[in-house]
């Protein structure tokens, strides 16, 4: 697998583990697979996601996307990103309202795992939504945005 040159992330002002995560997602070629796994306090409950993801996606290079133009489902040019804009292509992306670096990918499939922490004891899915007052999603977007601060490991 050939190494991908990460342009200079100095300007986010990221903690080792954190370069280390930006590192290790953008030495994935495009479209490879790899396991994530994200922490999210919220209202002092704490969610934990792991998940297998395909790292750095063109959401208009994709199948789907394509086909989806094609028949019409969706429009037919290419819209722009909500928010963010590209800061290495297609890997990463910087969020217009914070500044913050995110990792860009699309899941392979749902979560593999997903765990409630309360006071580092694990509550129940149901408890932990509501607590934190999570809404389930009817939608899932094929591509998606994830913050660095909040993924702790990538395998």
């Amino acid at each position: 697998m050939e190494t991908t040159q990460i342009p200079n992330i100095s300007q986010f002002n990221l903690n080792a583990n954190e370069s280390a995560i930006v590192a290790r997602f953008c030495d994935k070629l495009k479209g490879g697979i790899t396991t994530i796994q994200t922490a999210c306090s919220k209202n002092g409950v704490t969610k934990v996601t792991t998940f297998q993801a395909h790292c750095g996606v063109d959401y208009n290079s994709m199948k789907s996307t394509r086909e989806g133009r094609a028949s019409g489902n969706l429009p037919a040019k290419p819209q722009s990103m909500n928010g963010c804009e590209w800061f290495f292509f297609p890997f990463l992306v910087k969020a217009n309202k914070t500044g913050k670096l995110q990792l860009r990918f699309s899941n392979i499939h749902k979560a593999t795992s997903v765990v409630y922490k309360q006071n580092g004891k694990e509550i129940s899915a149901e408890m932990g939504m509501a607590i934190r007052k999570d809404k389930a999603r009817s939608y899932e977007p094929p591509v998606k945005n994830i913050g660095v601060e909040k993924v702790f490991h990538i395998a």
